[in-house]
Order: C-alpha cells, then structure tokens, then sequence
C-alpha cells in the first residue's frame, strides 16, 4: 500500500518535493560520519514503516564517498526513491534533522511546517529492527519479521547499477559461481584496527571456513566463496580449501584488492565511483548464496538478510569471541555448481533517468493502442475477432499458446506437460501424478472474491511447473467454475475429474505462499489444495524466481498475465454473448476507453450499503480523477451500486463527456458473501464476469479498494501504471485523493509542449 501511495503521489503533480511531506535518508557531502554500507542500508525496513506510518515520501541521497545511484538504482516496477535533480539544493537545505531513532521518530510524527522535510543518519546497533518487530500486524495470516522482509524490501528498493551489476557477474563467473548454489563465510579482519597479527587472521579465516562447510552439510552444496577486508585472509581461504580438498573461492582479482570502506577511506573526495564497487560486488556474491556465515560489524549479517535463506546464518565471529567450528564432510551428493554462465539478466533493470519521470495523466492516449487519438465515436462497433478465442474453430497454431511473445518457454513446455499428462490420465492411474487444485470446496467458510480466486493464476502455474504437478481448478462455492468460464480450444484443460475432485477434503487447503511451497515441493503429496489469500497474488515470488530463473529476463507477473489466462480461460458462450452485446449497446470500442471502478460497498456488503452523500461524491470524484488520465472520454463506470451508476451516468452529462455503465443490470453479487448462495443460479453471478471483462478492453483506470479494478488492468495487458486510486482504505476518508474535472483542452496543451505519452 506503502508502495503504491509512493508512486501516486510522485506521478501526481511535479511539485511534490515542495509540497509534500519528505523523510529523507541522506549521507551529505560535509557529513564526517556516515557509516558503511550495512551502517547505511540496514535500516531500510524501519525506515519504510516510519515514512508508512507518518505519511512521507521515503527519499535517499548520498553525496560521499558518491552518489548511491553510482552503485544502485531503483529498479523497474519498484519504489524511486531518488529526489530530482532540480529539487535537490531545495530539499537538502531546509528540514530538520535526526540522528537517534526517537528524535527520528518525533520528528517524522509532528505536522509543524518546520518539519515537512525530516533528514536523518540513522545508526543504531538494532538497525530500527526492535520497533519494526513491536509493531507487526496480528492476524489470520502472520506478519513478516524484520529479518524475513530485508531481501524482498531490497529487491523493490534496488537493483545494482550497470557496471556493477557487470562486475558482480564477471565475477561469479571468474570464480565458477551459481546464485542460491554455494554457500559463503565473510570475515572483517580489520574490523576497527588498520592492522591485524598474521596468526589470529589465519585463525579466523580457517575457523570461518570450517562454520560454512556446516552450513554447507545443510544445503547439500560443497562451493564455499569467501568475501574479506584482507587480502591476506583471501590467500588463506584459498590454501586452506586446497589442503583439506574443499573448493573455496575469492575475489583476488578484484580491480581493489582490498574493498574500501564507505566512511573510512582517504581522500575520498578524488577517487572515483567506481574504487567502491567492489563493496557492493561482495555484498551481492555474499547474497546470491544459499547461506552465509559472518564475523564482526554489520555487513556479513547484513548480507545474510539478503540472502536466498535468511534463517541460514551462522556468525562465526563476534566481539566477544570466536564460534569454534570442526571442518564437515563434504556433501554425500555434491551439486554441480560451476561452469554455466551468468549475465546480467538475473538483476531486474533499473528505472529510466529521473527525468522521464512525468506525471501519467496522459498515459496510453493517442498511442497504438487508440489510433485515433481522443476522439469520441458513436458509430455502431465492430468487435475484432481475437476479442476472446473462438471456441468452434481451431486456432491457426497447434495451440494457444504458441504464438504468444510474451510467455517464457518453461510456461510453453508445462503446458504441453500438462496437456500430455492428462491424456494419460485415468481413474485407474491417477495415483501415478501429483496434482495442484486450485479448489473452494461447498464447506468453506471462506475462499475470496473474483480476484482472490483467479488473479493468482500465474504464480499457481508457476509452483505446478516447477513441482511437476498437474495443475486443475475446482469449485463448489457458489456454482463450478465452468458454469462462468472453460478451457478455450487447444488450451489448457484445468477441469477436475470427479475421482479427483471426490478426494479434497475440506480443511487441507493451504492459504499462504511460505505455507504452500513446503507442501507442494514434497513429492510423496499426490493431491495438494490452494486456496491462496495474499495480499500481492503470488507475483512477488513469481517475479522473484522470473529473475533468477528466466532467461533472458523479460517477463514479470503482470507481463504474462494476459496471455497465461488466454490461455486457461475463455467465457462460457452465453456470458461472452453478454459481453459483445453491452459493447455493441454502449458504443464501446476495445482500447478506446478508460474505465473508473467503484467499490461502494466495500467491507459492509451485508449492512446495507454506504449512505448516498458518501457514494455521490466518491462517484463524481472517481470520474475527476479519470479525466485526469485520459481527458475527454469516453469512460466506462463499473460498481457494486446502482446509485453510483446512475450518478455518474448523469454526471457525464453535466460535463458534456460520454460517461457509459450499466445502468439497467442488477448489483453484481460478491461471489463470497451471498448468504443463500446454494438456491442461486448460475446466471445471478454472471455480471461480476461480464463486468471483468468489459473494463479489461480498458485503457486506464480510477478505483479505490478491494482487488477487482487491477485485476481487470492486468487481464488487458496494456498501460499497467495509467492507473490513480482515490481512496486508500474504506476507513480513511480523509486521505481520499480528491480532483477536479480534467478536460480535453488538458490534452491539446500537453502535446503542444511536448509532454503526450
């Protein structure tokens, strides 16, 4: 949500460094102590739950040794944290400032002008870790810790800069290095002395080793790399692996053979960016491994945060003293980890120049996507033919999927998989297969709207793809699936056979990812149940493994969603009929509309509703916030009110701008909460279909709460982020972002100075 808000507010006036309350985490060029790396970046989680809680713009800027984005950048899909260059002197000279977390914290509370802007050099030896674990959320479905939410917060904060993204791949494959493959052992020989006596560091090093080889007995990997502030303690590590036959691995042929420390090194000021790329190389090398063991300081343990497993840790070396480690055997079934190449796609790319950073209002107007630019239409439409795929004539290819640019190939082969195994499959055989059903059986209690229940498709393929399971959906809870949509021709058959579907039992079922992955992963399982209840669908874990795994990468969640569900699903006949028909009727065009989504009732469904005034002037204002993204119209309106269609049916009138919605159809029924939902027909719940597909032939959206109107975005495959939301939560009224009605005059004046996207 944080996230989210983030990036609204950023795209929604160019004023918002001066106007908006800023919490910025700053290392300035006159600084005299800012700390090292881990010292500087440990605290990001805390610092994103205050910035969260106080309602600020979390923005970085570091002006010693050099700039960060020097050595790391936001990266595409994720949170820009960097301040304009134009705003820059403005923001970093007026503020207040804080070092300790309780001044940071009250200052970040307060709401007098003098503090909008709040700098801060946070150092503490918890990293902000103990206040962001005090104030975790309780509830069904367990809140991450401190620890566990470093890595994913990094991945959306950060992707390393080109040439050290280059180094850090350059080096993994110098030393013969698979991501998740090895596992790794820092040590800080130097830590707060310039100089450190031969024998203790040979001591060290040799101890860190003989830690790693235990955690390497875990992982069942034999490769241990070394990362040090010594080059002698590297030399070491080496000798030592080669005379008790492990294979250990460093870095002595970094460009710095020793690497340089943020805050200590001389004459900073005329070194060049790239003398400290090698403490980002190292922190990466760390994190790629499996597990890592560490010593003093903050920046192993750190590493071991960002790692693939973060309860894989061992600190082999503390102030205090040592952990005395004996050398383990070697892995009875050693891996094969070196040799296959690396590149740089196992890195999510950065953002483009802050400067391409506009406000979207125009986004996706006038593009391909609506050759004829602003215009309104009346004439009559014809839909194209690829409008859903045809379910009476066979596509040109051998199957749906296969002409699709977008889906990476491991999606293609499972789904070739898949249609192979349920040709073989029987009611005699089937204890042969393991299987993943999608399921919301008659005796839950609870399985989630529309979007709880499908939008998580992509990530469902991907758990069956990587466990070899076969992949099917069944439900019970209001009516079978295949009552609303089915497996289009020459796609993916999802049915469940009936000796199958027999066999789920009520409470197996699993909601959470970090619940499922251990289950679905366990081959003796033959049937496991998902019913998945997250708040972001699967995509991050999907995104996650895309960039370890996917090669090249080029594919996200959102990237595939379209043509993975093209290729699962098609609408019944007689809701597909629905659909072409309220296009013909409403004068709607595919790709030449945006749309605005209401969910006026959201959270009281079963109370009556949200009182007229409130769902009056949520409606005007979901049609202002619209106009600001495509001015002029059309505009499609969708809700779960009848007032809120009529209203905005009359309120495009008084703009004189074609506002269209259905205003004659019933209030779709949430597919969870109709309580006489076993004496309905299939029919009573088709609109919330037809709804989900009308607004996906979409272009832009306004929406305020729940899952549906992003949904509905990313089943279009276009213009992801032309998108404002105008409510954050159906209990902060306060926050509701409110605009004014946008006109298409908006539109002629932005492509007269150049700004149309």
């Amino acid at each position: 949500e944080y996230f989210r808000w983030h990036k609204e507010i950023r795209l929604s006036s160019p004023q918002w460094p001066r106007e908006q309350r800023l919490l910025v985490l700053e290392c300035h060029e006159q600084s005299t102590k800012c700390g090292g790396t881990a010292d500087r970046l440990s605290a990001m989680p805390f610092l994103v739950r205050v910035a969260a809680q106080s309602q600020r713009l979390l923005l970085l800027y570091w002006g010693r040794p050099a700039r960060l984005e020097e050595f790391l950048l936001p990266p595409v899909g994720g949170m820009d944290w960097r301040i304009p260059p134009g705003d820059a002197s403005y923001i970093l000279a007026n503020g207040q400032f804080a070092t300790k977390q309780e001044d940071i914290l009250r200052l970040a509370q307060s709401h007098k002008p003098t503090t909008r802007i709040v700098h801060c050099r946070f150092q503490s030896h918890d990293h902000g870790a103990d206040y962001y674990n005090s104030h975790l959320q309780q509830g069904e479905s367990e809140e991450p810790s401190c620890a566990q939410v470093t890595q994913p917060l990094w991945n959306v904060l950060f992707t390393p800069s080109p040439p050290v993204a280059q180094r850090i791949v350059d080096s993994m494959n110098q030393a013969g290095l698979q991501p998740d493959r090895y596992v790794a052992a820092h040590l800080r020989a130097l830590y707060a002395v310039d100089t450190r006596e031969p024998e203790l560091v040979q001591y060290w090093t040799e101890n860190a080793i003989n830690c790693a080889s235990q955690l390497s007995t875990t992982t069942g990997t034999n490769t241990i790399f070394m990362a040090a502030d010594n080059l002698a303690a590297s030399i070491l590590a080496e000798r030592y692996g080669a005379s008790v036959h492990r294979s250990v691995v460093t870095r002595r042929n970094a460009q710095q053979p020793e690497p340089l420390h943020l805050d200590k090194a001389s004459n900073w000021q005329s070194r060049p960016a790239s003398d400290y790329y090698d403490a980002f190389v190292d922190l990466y090398l760390l994190a790629q491994s499996q597990c890592v063991t560490y010593g003093m300081g903050g920046y192993g343990k750190f590493a071991s945060y960002l790692s693939f497993n973060v309860s894989c840790g061992m600190q082999h070396h503390a102030a205090v003293g040592i952990t005395p480690c004996t050398l383990a055997p070697q892995s009875v079934v050693p891996q094969d980890t070196r040799g296959n190449h690396v590149d740089t796609t196992i890195f999510l790319p950065p953002m483009k120049t802050i400067n391409e950073l506009q406000p979207r209002s125009l986004h996706g107007i006038g593009g391909k996507d609506s050759p004829q630019g602003s215009a309104i239409h009346h004439a009559s439409v014809t839909l194209p033919e690829s409008t859903f795929p045809d379910t009476h004539r066979l596509p040109s290819s051998d199957f749906l999927w296969s002409e699709s640019k977008l889906l990476p190939n491991w999606m293609k082969d499972y789904f070739l998989w898949h249609k192979e195994q349920r040709q073989k499959l029987n009611s005699q055989n089937w204890r042969e297969f393991n299987f993943l059903v999608m399921e919301c059986l008659q005796a839950a209690s609870h399985c989630g709207g529309t979007a709880d229940r499908l939008r998580p498709v992509p990530f469902v393929v991907r758990l069956a793809a990587e466990t070899n399971r076969i992949l099917l959906i069944h439900w019970e809870k209001p009516q079978p699936l295949e009552s609303f949509l089915l497996p289009p021709v020459t796609g993916v058959d999802w049915r469940t056979p009936s000796y199958i579907a027999q066999r789920l039992k009520p409470k197996e079922f699993y909601g959470a990812v970090n619940k499922i992955l251990p289950v679905v992963r366990d081959s003796s399982r033959t049937i496991v149940q998902s019913r998945l209840q997250v708040h972001d669908h699967g995509s991050s874990y999907y995104n996650e493994q895309a960039a370890l795994h996917d090669k090249p990468f080029n594919t996200t969640f959102r990237d595939v969603y379209r043509d993975c569900w093209y290729s699962l699903f098609t609408p019944i006949p007689a809701i597909a009929k629905i659909i072409e028909d309220e296009l013909e009727e409403l004068q709607l065009q595919p790709g030449n509309f945006a749309f605005a989504h209401l969910r006026a009732n959201y959270g009281i469904e079963k109370r009556g509703g949200r009182g007229s005034e409130l769902v009056t002037n949520w409606t005007r204002n979901a049609l202002n916030c619209l106009s600001s993204l495509r001015p002029g119209g059309p505009f499609l309106f969708a809700s779960d009110s009848a007032l809120a269609r009529r209203v905005a049916v009359e309120y495009g009138k008084e703009k004189s701008t074609p506002v269209i919605s259905r205003i004659d159809a019933p209030e779709p029924l949430h597919l969870d909460l109709v309580d006489d939902w076993a004496s309905r027909k299939a029919s009573d719940f088709y609109d919330v279909f037809v709804d989900l597909y009308l607004m996906s032939m979409g272009r832009c959206m306004s929406y305020n709460v729940g899952g549906f109107a992003k949904w509905a975005q990313l089943l279009s495959g276009k213009n992801f982020t032309c998108n404002v939301r105008y409510v954050p939560t159906v209990h902060d009224y306060k926050s509701i972002l409110s605009l004014t009605w946008a006109t298409a005059q908006i539109l002629q004046n932005a492509v007269g100075i150049g700004r149309k996207e």
